[in-house]
């Protein structure tokens, strides 16, 4: 169901509303910091080739900015995680989330160089290709 829901471009907390009408997310969330199961993530879930690719392109002179349609949370962990970058930032961060094009949008706006010469680099299936080419950043595929 979630990956039907990102596919037609809508929200991801839509496939919550399918399961449960009313279903509210933060409220959700907020219950499950509070019974000391926050969400969570370490360097042991990210990819082995992440920290080598990120600092092989701040080694070719790349800005490299790390955004994801994610909450404030999972941007803090993210930072904590010390990744080879120039800006890291969430969705929740800047009040934006996918399939919006103000998501892709926002990053630019701080980066050092902007307009054509920026890149996003993703999933095929995550749905994030497709969006920024509105916003003008060309879309690449990083394949290890």
């Amino acid at each position: 169901m979630f990956g039907a829901i990102i596919a037609r471009g809508l929200d991801y907390r839509e496939t919550f509303q399918v399961f449960h009408p009313g279903f509210d997310l933060a409220e959700q969330r907020q219950k499950r910091a509070e019974a000391g199961q926050p969400e969570t993530f370490g360097e042991a879930d990210l990819y082995s080739d992440v920290q080598p690719s990120l600092a092989k392109l701040r080694e070719q002179g790349l800005w490299v900015g790390i955004a994801g349609n994610q909450t404030v949370r999972a941007g803090g962990i993210l930072r904590s995680l010390d990744l080879p970058n120039d800006m890291i930032a969430t969705s929740d961060d800047w009040g934006v989330s996918k399939p919006d094009e103000g998501f892709f949008r926002v990053p630019g706006a701080g980066s050092a160089v902007c307009g054509r010469r920026d890149s996003v680099c993703g999933r095929p299936h995550s749905g994030v290709l497709r969006p920024p080419l509105c916003a003008r950043p060309r879309a690449a595929h990083a394949r290890t």
